[in-house]
């Protein structure tokens, strides 16, 4: 049948959506990034057909399966059909080009839809993606930015991507902060696959040249950079940022100071076996009393501070974020005198 394509042929094109005719729960779990939730049986109907399938007869389950679909084929056939007259390619993806995508794939054909089919569907897609880290990171070498909490990395990585810099926000991907209170506030985060496939997609996103990146351990929350990301970070060109105590106070402040007490409560509960007992008390009854920069100020020097002088490392410069568009200024000097030519990002190399 014609029109089925590689993901491979799918990366050297433009404007291509894809849809993904599986469950809404296999969707959730992970899915091609930009995808669309198009699923051509429910989760409990899947669940019914695949018993069938596996534990009695093949063909009945074909059966149930088509007669679950035949009710959603009208609304099917009209969002397509709608995404063909916006995208160039329409490519639709099962678990592995199986029945769900095959069947719903051969009658928009017969109807002469403009639609595609992964070949492999989203198996061959993972295999993709685990096999392309050297490709995705290939002549980008990472500028990363290190510093104690509080010190603003994210603020300037914005700032940076705001002036046309290639930036890569790990944090915002993960959904986590990288602390052990960096999930407050936030939604539950990514799976690990979805996280890797939304990762790769930024990086193949990004033109050659350096990329700004903060710099994180090899976990991020629940969360595991892939061995090839985390490698070119630790021999990374790395960039120490400071900033005076009372500006990290203010900004721990204001990031924090929208969220639920109960919710901040229950995550210095956690800090227990770092601090101790007695100091986790004293930050409850400093939040509860209002004391709030005490106890942010008590949290650096006794949590945040000693985990970060753990790691040693050699940093390429240093700079003090107090003004986030001097800070901005300085770390595009220093990457023109670390990168010259066409890596030399936010104007010409200087003389």
């Amino acid at each position: 049948m014609h029109n089925q394509i590689t993901i491979e042929e799918l990366k050297t094109k433009t404007d291509v959506i894809y849809v993904d005719v599986r469950t809404p729960q296999e969707y959730t779990h992970a899915h091609i990034p930009g995808a669309v939730s198009l699923p051509v049986l429910n989760d409990a109907e899947h669940k019914e057909v695949s018993i069938i399938y596996t534990k009695a007869d093949k063909d009945e389950a074909r059966a149930m399966g088509v007669q679950y679909a035949s009710a959603r084929l009208p609304a099917l056939f009209t969002k397509i059909q709608e995404l063909t007259l916006s995208h160039d390619y329409v490519v639709m993806y099962c678990w592995r080009g199986g029945y769900r995508s095959h069947v719903l794939f051969g009658l928009l054909h017969s109807l002469s839809v403009p639609v595609y089919k992964l070949i492999g569907g989203y198996k061959e897609y993972r295999k993709f993606v685990n096999r392309s880290w050297a490709i995705a990171l290939d002549k980008k070498p990472f500028i990363s930015l290190y510093g104690d909490t509080g010190t603003g990395k994210t603020e300037l990585l914005h700032a940076l991507k705001n002036r046309e810099a290639s930036v890569i926000d790990l944090e915002g991907l993960a959904g986590h902060r990288g602390s052990l209170l960096g999930g407050i506030g936030l939604p539950q985060q990514p799976s690990q696959k979805m996280f890797e496939s939304e990762l790769q997609d930024a990086l193949f996103s990004l033109p050659e040249g350096p990329v700004f990146i903060e710099g994180e351990s090899r976990k991020i929350g629940d969360l595991f950079l892939p061995d090839l990301v985390y490698q070119t970070l630790k021999t990374s060109q790395k960039i120490h940022i400071t900033s005076p105590v009372s500006q990290r106070i203010q900004r721990l402040k204001e990031e924090y100071a929208v969220y639920p007490p109960e919710e901040i409560h229950a995550a210095i509960q956690k800090l227990i076996p770092f601090i101790g007992n007695q100091a986790v008390l004293s930050l409850h009854d400093a939040l509860k009393e209002g004391r709030v920069d005490e106890a942010i100020h008590a949290l650096l020097i006794n949590y945040y501070d000693p985990q970060y002088r753990h790691s040693k490392k050699e940093y390429a410069a240093e700079l003090t974020h107090i003004n986030t568009e001097t800070a901005i200024e300085e770390l595009l000097h220093v990457s023109r005198q670390l990168f010259t030519g066409a890596f030399a990002p936010g104007g010409p190399a200087p003389d």
